[in-house]
């Protein structure tokens, strides 16, 4: 049987300066003003986008719509140290302890940290923030940063590489879970629709990885998937 190729991964050409752009994107980001950052929609093409954070062979697979901004990742995610993190993290560095990256204590007050902590709440009752790290790869719908998410139905180059990581999720049997805009992750990816370990959250402008959202089923599924992680990380 014909198997389509693994694309390349485009982010190993990512400029290591801003603008932080993949030149096959540059003329699809209409939403981005190039003469000011005022609207929420502009993408912040100044800090690296984060199109996925994880292992790319994860057993957990969270799909979310875009990664958000805010003013003090101005700060923050201008850092030599974090923007060395995150391209390690475009390489897949297997040697990172922490490949959901904004779970590193490290980056203790961050406001991606604190998104992330949000999320997992129910779960950092239970297990090491370094067992989440490795359990968990998140996929972004679209890679660049925005304050606030407007759709274009034109697709970017990019986004290919996010959507082939989740096809490869799905063949291997991965748990995914929909964080945003189950619609458009089904309309990308059709496996999903079918997809007997796919489970929406209930809430998704507000997700939290807990039993309400998930359901009893799902949420089980979740814990015995990370219940096989914690028996391979060490503390």
């Amino acid at each position: 049987m014909n198997t389509a190729p693994t694309p390349t991964n485009p982010w190993l050409a990512l400029p290591t300066q801003p603008p932080f752009v993949l030149s096959p994107d540059e003329p699809l980001l209409d939403v981005y003003d190039r003469d000011t950052n005022d609207s929420p929609t502009a993408y912040r093409l100044h800090l690296p986008p984060l199109p996925f954070q994880g292992r790319p062979d994860a057993p957990l697979v969270l799909l979310g719509l875009n990664p958000g901004y805010k003013e003090a990742d101005e700060a923050n995610h201008a850092t030599e140290d974090f923007q060395k993190t995150n391209f390690r993290n475009y390489r897949h560095d297997a040697t990172l302890e922490y490949p959901l990256f904004f779970l590193d204590p490290k980056l203790s007050g961050d406001a991606g940290q604190q998104w992330w902590h949000r999320r997992l709440k129910p779960l950092r009752q239970h297990y090491h923030d370094k067992v989440l790290a490795q359990g968990f790869l998140s996929v972004q719908y679209v890679p660049y940063r925005s304050t606030s998410y407007q759709h274009s139905r034109r697709q970017m180059p990019s986004q290919e590489y996010g959507f082939n990581l989740v096809r490869q999720a799905v063949a291997r049997g991965a748990l995914v879970i929909g964080l945003r805009s189950e619609r458009l992750w089904k309309e990308a990816i059709p496996t999903l629709v079918d997809y007997a370990r796919f489970y929406q959250l209930s809430s998704p402008r507000t997700p939290v990885l807990n039993e309400k959202q998930l359901g009893t089923e799902g949420w089980r599924a979740l814990c015995a998937e990370l219940d096989k992680v914690k028996q391979t990380v060490a503390p």
